[in-house]
């Protein structure tokens, strides 16, 4: 049985992730994710998505040699988007033909997560399709283990540190 939060819990959250400014906080899996209303844009609100305190990170966006993430996939908006722009494509098909263009690979598609959802409804059903174990948490017990996070990453990289003159 996986641990998940009520009807009711989920529509607070959602009413919470509604206002502007008033953050939810939750532990899926091994993650800790703070979501919040929150301006994106000169004139556009979004609700913001940070995984262990890390609000964006260029390592978890898949390139042609590197995989999605595991953060990515279970936090992020999943975008599908063309490989080749239609205008592009359109020009191509003239050049090369249509047979060559499928050959190519030119009418695939590709998934670009983005880290700032619409709304709340679609944020809350990809967290409970990707997230066997999701619980809600209050700022306090966030921040108390962010901070325990922070300091176990912390003596790990100074553990991999060589000592200054001399051998290990």
């Amino acid at each position: 049985m996986t641990a998940q939060p009520s009807r009711e819990q989920w529509a607070e959250v959602a009413d919470r992730l509604d206002q502007i400014w008033c953050p939810v906080y939750l532990r899926c899996d091994e993650f800790l994710v703070r979501a919040c209303r929150q301006q994106v844009k000169y004139n556009r609100l979004g609700i913001v998505v940070s995984v262990n305190g890390v609000l964006f990170d260029p390592a978890w966006i898949p390139l042609r040699d590197r995989p999605m993430s595991e953060e990515a996939r279970r936090f992020w908006m999943p975008h599908k988007k063309a490989v080749m722009p239609r205008r592009m494509l359109k020009r191509l098909e003239e050049i090369l033909g249509k047979r060559e263009c499928r050959r190519r690979g030119y009418y695939d598609h590709r998934i670009v997560p983005d880290p700032v959802w619409n709304r709340p409804g679609p944020f809350i059903r990809h967290l409970k399709k990707h997230n066997a174990s999701i619980r809600l948490i209050d700022e306090l017990t966030y921040e108390t283990a962010l901070a325990a996070m922070r300091a176990r990453a912390g003596r790990s990289q100074q553990a991999a540190l060589p000592l200054e003159g001399g051998d290990r």
